[in-house]
């Protein structure tokens, strides 16, 4: 057996995936502790790859490489991950950590990179895949992530922020972002941002549970931020296409996945108020087919094409 193991790791959860072929085998989930620190965090990342390869009774010398797509900073040639907030690594060594502890070749990539990817390989953007124009992701949760490929590749750029989609501005002076800037996309369109809107604390309202409410009569000030998220989503849309002139752009993410049909309308509806018509026309908006899965199945790719 000669397959790949694949690690989404964030904030709240660690999940571990062995792929083959594109296809998860096994998958095992467990809560991030992120109190042990970096070092910590590694060993954990280790051992859920250990259960993940048990449910196949497979073992490490069957993996050609370990793929780990993280919430953060990543410089590659170095194997560092530079930031990292919501883990509260910086500048921390983990590839060479990693292959350390596993005795296997180890990637690194921005998580929402790795979603790019996996749907570019495994989903929704797959007829595009002999396309030479731009692709791009939003993926919208906790935050706002986003990257873009061209030919097969991701664009990193020269110190690796290329593709923060979430950090454009689609409201001057607007509310501050946990950047720092104000008026960033993060700071107005994603699941933080409602729930600072409707004056509930952090982590109260996960995606499911504001798809729930949006059945509901009333809830008149939660309707309210999930519009107005909505409409500078498609600001940002219609942003990705004035720069890039992409040929899709696929929008991703917990939120995305539990509200995207019910909101795709409304953020067309924003993004031909602020774009190009030719330029619109031209791009596919997509939603994610893969789910909590593109990650994962990018980070396998990536690590099978190191």
């Amino acid at each position: 057996m000669s397959a790949l193991l694949a690690v989404d790791l964030g904030g709240t959860k660690i999940m571990a995936c062995l792929v083959s072929d594109g296809r998860i085998l096994s998958r095992v989930k467990v809560k991030t502790r992120v109190e042990a620190g970096a070092a910590g965090v590694a060993r954990q990342i280790a051992e859920v790859c250990g259960a993940a390869l048990a449910e196949r009774s497979a073992a490490w010398s069957d993996v050609a490489a370990l793929g780990v797509a993280v919430p953060g900073l990543v410089e590659h040639s170095s194997g560092t991950v530079l930031e990292a907030p919501n883990l509260g690594w910086d500048s921390f060594k983990a590839k060479a950590r990693l292959e350390s502890l596993t005795g296997r070749p180890v990637v690194l990539e921005n998580d929402v990179n790795a979603g790019l990817v996996g749907e570019w390989a495994c989903g929704a953007l797959r007829p595009f895949q002999d396309d030479p124009a731009p692709l791009a992701a939003l993926f919208v949760g906790t935050g706002v992530g986003g990257a873009i490929m061209v030919g097969g590749r991701l664009v990193t750029g020269r110190s690796g922020i290329a593709g923060e989609l979430g950090h454009m501005k689609v409201a001057a002076g607007g509310p501050k972002c946990g950047c720092g800037g104000r008026g960033c996309l993060e700071a107005l369109a994603s699941r933080s941002a409602i729930e600072k809107a409707v004056g509930c604390g952090r982590g109260r309202l996960t995606s499911g549970r504001i798809a729930k409410l949006l059945d509901r009569k009333g809830k008149k000030k939660l309707k309210k931020a999930v519009s107005r998220a909505a409409y500078y989503l498609g600001i940002g849309v219609a942003n990705v296409i004035t720069a890039l002139n992409p040929r899709a752009v696929v929008l991703g993410g917990g939120f995305m996945e539990a509200v995207g049909e019910r909101l795709l309308p409304d953020i067309m509806d924003a993004a031909r108020e602020n774009c190009f018509e030719r330029g619109l026309k031209d791009c596919r908006v997509l939603l994610s087919s893969l789910g909590d899965d593109a990650v994962v199945l990018g980070a396998a790719r990536l690590a099978g094409a190191r």
